[in-house]
């Protein structure tokens, strides 16, 4: 197939592959690749894709933590290094997530955790449930204290 071709077929590739949802410049260079495309032609089509705006890492990071509000800051940086997010871009983005906010998450996901187990579930299981969804060793002692201080009288 000649070069031209070979790039308009890529390039088509790609905008079907960004049609489905945003992706991170990483994904759509894997699907590339798997699709059987030449290092040129991958390079020529993103370089296509970053000019014409459609590829944009931090609006990805910022879009996905959006919609994944019930996840700990440590699970987001994991999910977006994993999906090919540059680490200062995940730096960034995730420092608009304070800790109150972390914490209210986790304060939800515990008393969720309570209701559906009842008012007698140990502390610990709630601590060892909220280390399992990826929170600071601070953030469910926070909680746990929290939670013990509300069965005090």
């Amino acid at each position: 197939m000649l070069s031209g071709e070979q790039y308009e077929k890529a390039r088509k590739t790609a905008y079907k592959y960004l049609t489905c949802r945003v992706r991170t410049g990483c994904q759509v260079t894997e699907m590339l690749f798997r699709k059987g495309f030449d290092r040129e032609t991958v390079t020529l089509v993103m370089d296509n894709l970053l000019e014409y705006g459609l590829l944009n890492d931090e609006a990805f990071a910022e879009q996905y933590v959006r919609k994944n509000p019930l996840r700990s800051r440590a699970v987001l940086a994991a999910d977006l290094k994993y999906m090919g997010v540059d680490e200062c871009i995940v730096d960034r983005v995730l420092a608009g997530i304070d800790s109150g906010a972390e914490m209210r998450v986790a304060m939800s996901l515990a008393l969720g955790r309570k209701k559906r187990r009842g008012n007698d579930y140990p502390l610990v299981k709630i601590a060892a449930f909220l280390g399992r969804r990826g929170f600071s060793r601070d953030i469910v002692e926070r909680v746990c204290s929290c939670l013990e201080n509300m069965r005090q009288p």
